[in-house]
């Protein structure tokens, strides 16, 4: 099956795996960038070219005897996010390929943020060289979407706006208490639920869901990097695939007090982008790594 997410960096002509072997071979011949680690006498690699500014494909493989890469997996990519707070917990390689996912505390959400690593073979390489995993300095977030509309904003007075802010700062605070065990903020954080619970189902009776939700972040799917999203535009830019001409949005879009950009292709988003407007859509979450 062809990659669900190839068409947002602007393939979205290629159907099935046939079509894109000659892609994967141009990248492997005139790649950006590739990192080489060897795996038990098995010499794997992992190259990238960008098609665009900051978006791309990576594709994974290893060497046979003779110097011949195989191409095992690939993936698309957009590089270029936004710096998260939170702190990076831990990072694993997938069971069935050479590929990593991380994860990541979100202070804003309370949980913990899954996300695929870009950069994945270099982290494996300075774990490699290291008896200890690498230290993570930080991470930038980015997202690729198949499937998004854009929804108008939620009309908001500055106390509002302040009023809003205040009470996630002290959410905040009491998730951090509660994390440390303390059960007085287990207990403040049940009764915020409740009452967010009653107010959206009082306010649901006669208004439009989307005038009660702002922002929202939930996951979607089996897959555990895989999301929902209704976020505030920050920022948008026209971007074209440097291949195929197929054009692109890229958004830095605000979700629940995390900033992170999301790559679509224009074919699948329905209506016009614009900063102020909320962007609703399914989205891939990924990450760039930086370490120490």
């Amino acid at each position: 099956m062809i990659h669900k997410f190839l068409r947002a960096v602007g393939f979205s002509m290629f159907k099935n795996n046939q079509d894109i072997l000659p892609l994967l071979n141009t990248l492997i011949q005139k790649a950006g960038s590739a990192v080489l680690i060897q795996d038990e006498g098995i010499v794997n690699g992992q190259f990238t070219r960008d098609f665009g500014e900051g978006i791309g494909v990576a594709v994974y493989g290893d060497f046979t005897e003779n110097d011949v890469f195989h191409p095992e997996y690939y993936f698309p990519y957009n590089s270029i996010g936004v710096e998260a707070p939170g702190e990076v917990l831990t990072v694993n390689r997938f069971a069935d390929k050479n590929a990593y996912c991380a994860m990541c505390e979100e202070p804003s959400f309370g949980v913990s943020l899954i996300f695929h690593v870009i950069n994945g073979l270099e982290y494996a390489k300075k774990s490699e060289s290291s008896n200890e995993p690498p230290k993570i300095k930080g991470v930038t977030l980015s997202a690729l979407s198949v499937y998004g509309k854009i929804i108008m904003p939620v009309m908001q007075q500055e106390k509002e706006l302040a009023v809003i802010r205040a009470s996630n700062s002290v959410q905040r605070k009491l998730m951090e208490a509660a994390k440390n065990g303390d059960s007085n903020a287990l207990e403040d954080l049940a009764m915020q639920d409740m009452r967010l619970a009653n107010v959206i189902g009082e306010r649901s009776a006669h208004e439009d869901i989307y005038s009660i939700v702002s922002t929202s972040f939930m996951p979607f799917g089996l897959e555990s990097d895989q999301y929902t999203v209704i976020g505030v535009i920050e920022e948008c830019d026209a971007i074209k695939n440097t291949l195929t001409e197929e054009e692109m949005y890229r958004m830095i879009i605000q979700c629940n007090d995390v900033r992170f950009s999301v790559v679509i292709n224009s074919q699948d988003l329905i209506g016009i982008p614009e900063p102020g407007r909320r962007f609703k859509g399914e989205i891939w979450m990924q990450g760039v790594l930086s370490f120490e």
